[in-house]
C-alpha cells in the first residue's frame, strides 16, 4: 500500500509484519526538494523491542542510475515512540524528476528493524 505523508513523498512499507519498528508515517524535509540541498527523510512510528545501535542504508536512484548509497549510524533507542532521521545531499547536477528510494534499517544485530520505499520529486 502505498501513504502519501508529508513533505511530498509517498511510501510503502516494504518490511515484514517481524519488524521491530513499525512505521506509521515518512515526511521529507524540505517539502520541495531541489538539486544542491540536504534532504532528511523523518521515520515516525513506535519501536516494540530496544536497540542498542543500528545503521540506515539508503538508497535513491533515478530510474535505474543510484543517485546517493550510503549507510548512517542509527543511536540506542528505548521500546517506545520512535523517529530516525536520515539525511542525504542531492547533487546540484543530480537530475530535474522523479526519484524512488529505500530505506532499510538495521539493529546492532544486524538484523532488520524497518523498509520503506520513498517515491519524490526533484526540481
Amino acid at each position: 500500500m502505498t501513504t502519501p505523508s508529508t513533505g511530498a513523498v509517498t511510501w510503502n512499507n516494504s518490511g515484514s509484519s517481524s519488524d521491530n519498528f513499525k512505521v506509521s508515517s515518512v515526511s521529507l524535509d524540505p517539502k520541495t526538494p531541489a538539486r544542491g540541498q540536504d534532504l532528511t527523510v523523518t521515520l515516525t512510528g513506535n519501536l516494540t523491542g530496544p536497540i542498542t545501535s543500528g545503521s540506515a542504508q539508503t538508497l535513491i536512484k533515478f530510474g535505474m542510475v543510484a543517485l546517493v548509497n550510503e549507510a548512517s549510524a542509527l543511536s540506542a533507542a528505548a521500546a517506545g515512540p520512535y523517529a530516525p532521521r536520515v539525511t542525504f545531499h542531492a547533487p546540484f547536477d543530480a537530475p530535474k524528476g522523479k526519484y524512488t528510494g529505500t530505506l532499510t534499517l538495521t539493529d546492532q544485530k544486524n538484523n532488520e528493524i524497518a523498509c520503506i520505499t520513498i517515491d519524490f520529486s526533484l526540481s
